[in-house]
């Protein structure tokens, strides 16, 4: 019957990696071979990007995580271009890691899984304030609009909705820069 703990899990992260490259590639985003393929969305032409930048992006690219709803459509839409569900599908990749304090003055996972990428950000959010749970301001705003709360429900329940959503969402933000 089935193998180790281990085995499992290593079988359940293969699975989703495989799942994620394949939202990736039908979303004409992955090449199949380690490399972020996309589609100039304004130009209509493919785009190369160079990843070898180690320049750190100018304060103010991202939201400031103190703040509000008004600050995030700020940010991602009007500052960037992006749209509401950008918004919420990208406070989706809190999902990995977490934060630190020396860096951001928050400190601490958002989920108890911070090395795989799945919908237990959403989850996590819905089910309020655990200890040892890094929730920001603007992680709980999300709730607070109902358009957004209504896509955390939604991601919550529906991870592969969530995978679709997201691969979308850093294309656009990748073609930024």
């Amino acid at each position: 019957m089935g193998g180790s703990m281990a085995h499992k899990r290593l079988g359940t992260i293969a699975d989703r990696a495989s799942r994620s490259s394949d939202v990736l590639r039908n979303n004409g985003m992955f090449d199949g071979i380690g490399k972020i393929a996309c589609r100039n969305r304004h130009e209509k032409k493919s785009c190369d990007h160079s990843y070898d930048k180690k320049e750190i992006p100018n304060e103010g690219r991202l939201p400031d995580a103190t703040k509000g709803n008004d600050h995030l459509r700020e940010v991602f839409v009007e500052t960037m271009g992006l749209e509401g569900i950008d918004i919420v599908t990208l406070s989706g990749g809190h999902t990995l890691g977490g934060a630190h304090k020396e860096i951001s003055g928050f400190e601490g996972p958002w989920t108890s899984t911070p090395l795989i990428f799945d919908n237990s950000y959403f989850i996590e959010l819905l089910a309020g304030e655990k200890k040892g749970f890094l929730k920001l301001p603007t992680d709980k705003a999300l709730l607070e609009d109902p358009i957004f709360r209504s896509l955390v429900e939604k991601y919550a329940v529906d991870e592969d909705a969530f995978f679709v959503d997201y691969a979308v969402s850093h294309m656009k933000l990748s073609e930024l820069g």
